[in-house]
Formats: structure tokens, C-alpha cells, sequence
């Protein structure tokens, strides 16, 4: 399938064609930003157009190697990825970039290689890539994808030409994600929880009953009107992490709803009314660092007890009672 750049990345896209055209296209370029927002496509897009015969400003979808590309096998096209999803990119891939950016171009064009995500690369992998990223081939690009640049090495960081990437506006969002979803009937939930991630809110349209019952729980069990046991249950049919990453977005929503931000998400909206009639922002605050050492547990490949997290984690969003 032709890659293709989303509407709100046109003003990123014109910036690196124009480099390309005055021949001062960077060897190296670190693309970030949140992430849900297309960095990832928009990088096969440029290299599509790189790689395409035609030599115009997006790929023609026609030529030898657009067809190439879009069965998935264009041999001048490197895609380095973890292994799994939320794993390590790892020395051993990133020594296929070395050999593969000093060999000649089978179609006689660029070679590009991606690296999505770059803050996904162990040290040692990194470090690997530097010698690359100093003296890479003859027309070579390294396209690095990172949604936490700061994470990323430095001195890969300082070996790359950085771009923002630009993030769509709520309306954007929502006029992409309503053309891309099974059931318009999701967009309410799956827009108001991240409007300006639409490719996110697509990729959990298939979670989105279990984001439902979340969000009807949640505020209920805040203002101490659901059991904990129950509710813990009936959160048991979702995965942990997503559970977090769910409940710590509309937590932290709250927040800034109450520091004097919109109530966009109605989710966060319902919180932060149930939780303001029994406790306080600073102990609402306090909730929101409970799911973040939590989501950090996980992170660490700590494998706890599915059942006592969740009995833990709605335990400890139960409301607090203020002593006056």
C-alpha cells in the first residue's frame, strides 16, 4: 500500500522535500513527537518518495519500486522494529544497518533505514549505531522515530538532524478518526480520551468496551459509591497495562481540569466531580503517582499477581475521607 502523509504532517513533508531539492537532505534525521500522531507513517512516506522512480514529491505507486515497496520487499528499504511490542531493539538488528547502509543501492537511489521506535534501542545497540550515524554510504538516511526523544542516547541525539513533528488539533483528530473507525458509534469515548492521538484511539477501537466499563467504574468507585472487590473484578478483563495507561490518563485529566483546564473528557470531567466531593487535588495528585509506580512496576518486567494489582490499584482510588 503507497505510503502516505497524514493531513496535519504537510508543513514536516514540504520542510524535508525542500531539503532534498536544494540537495541539503541530512544523512541522519531523529522525527519525534506524542506518539498516535503518525510519526512512523510519515517516515515510510519519505522514504517511499525517496526510493520512488519517478522523482516527484510523493510516491507515484506505479513505478518498479513503489511496486517493490508495496509487497513489502524493496531491498533498499531497512525497518528496524523490536521483536515484540514494548521489547528491546537489540544489538544484533542494529549491525544489519551497518553492513546494509555501505552497500550499494540495488535500484541505484537511496537506501533508507527506519528505526521506530529509536528510544527502543538497548545501549548497546546504540552505540553500534554511532559510527554509522558519523559515516554512513553514499545516499543513505537514517529516519529515527522516537515518542520520548529525551530518552533517546545523546550521542545518537547529537549525531541526527531533529524534527517536531506536528501534532493535530482535537478537530483534526476527530474528522481522521471518525473516517477510520468500524463503528461511529466509538468516537465519543475514543476521541475525548485522546484528542490528539487519533491513530491511538483507532488502534484501541477493538478495546473499546473494556475502556467502557473502565470509565464507568471508575468515577463511581472515586466517590465511594462501588465496592472495591467488584470493581477490581470487573476490571479483570483487561490488560493490565492498558488498564493503567487508561486510568492514568483520565486521572491526570482530572488534574488539569481542576488547575483550570477544559473538561473536554467527560470520563475525567465525572472524576474529578466525584473525587473533589470527598478529597482534595493534592490527594488526588497523590493517586496519580499510586498508578505510576504501578505502571512502572510493569514496566520493569516485574510479573505480580494479576488479581492483587487490580484488588491494589482500586484500592487505592477509593476515596479518602477529609478530616475538618
Amino acid at each position: 500500500m503507497t505510503a502516505q502523509v497524514l493531513p496535519w504532517q504537510g508543513a514536516n513533508r514540504e520542510h524535508l522535500l525542500g531539503l532534498h531539492q536544494r540537495g541539503q537532505l541530512p544523512h541522519a534525521l531523529l522525527l519525534y513527537g506524542l506518539a498516535g500522531t503518525g510519526i512512523s507513517r510519515f517516515a515510510a512516506a519519505i522514504a517511499q518518495t525517496l526510493l520512488c522512480d519517478s522523482g516527484a514529491g510523493a510516491p507515484c505507486g506505479k513505478c518498479h519500486s513503489c511496486q517493490l515497496y508495496n509487497a513489502g520487499n524493496h531491498p533498499d528499504l531497512l525497518w528496524l522494529a523490536p521483536e515484540r511490542e514494548g521489547g528491546l531493539i537489540k544489538v544484533d538488528q542494529v549491525r544489519e544497518v551497518v553492513s546494509f547502509g555501505h552497500a550499494s543501492a540495488q535500484q541505484g537511489g537511496y537506501r533508507v533505514v527506519i528505526i521506530s521506535p529509536a528510544e527502543a534501542m538497548n545501549a548497546n545497540a546504540a552505540n553500534s549505531l554511532l559510527k554509522t550515524l558519523e559515516e554512513p554510504g553514499d545516499k543513505t538516511l537514517l529516519l529515527l522515530v522516537s515518542h520520548a526523544a529525551a530518552t533517546v542516547l545523546p550521542t545518537v541525539r547529537s549525531r541526527c538532524q531533529q524534527m517536531a513533528m506536528a501534532v493535530p488539533s482535537p478537530a483534526e483528530g476527530k474528522e481522521w478518526l471518525q473516517q477510520h473507525l468500524s463503528d461511529p458509534a466509538h468516537l465519543p469515548l475514543l476521541h475525548a480520551f485522546a484528542p490528539r492521538q487519533p491513530l491511538y484511539g483507532q488502534r484501541l477501537e477493538p478495546l473499546v468496551d473494556d475502556m467502557a466499563a473502565v470509565a464507568e467504574s471508575l468515577p463511581a468507585l472515586m466517590e465511594g459509591s462501588a465496592d472495591v472487590l467488584v470493581t477490581a473484578n470487573l476490571w479483570a478483563s483487561s490488560e493490565p497495562g492498558l488498564l493503567l495507561q487508561w486510568v492514568y490518563q483520565w486521572l491526570s485529566a482530572a488534574c488539569l481540569a481542576d488547575l483550570g483546564g477544559e473538561r473536554t473528557d467527560s470520563v475525567a470531567a465525572r472524576i474529578l466531580n466525584a473525587w473533589q466531593r470527598r478529597s482534595t487535588l493534592v490527594q488526588l495528585l497523590d493517586r496519580v503517582d499510586e498508578v505510576v509506580a504501578l505502571r512502572r512496576l510493569l514496566a520493569s518486567g516485574a510479573n505480580p499477581n494479576r488479581q492483587l494489582l487490580l484488588e491494589n490499584l482500586a484500592l487505592k482510588l477509593s476515596p479518602v475521607v477529609v478530616e475538618t
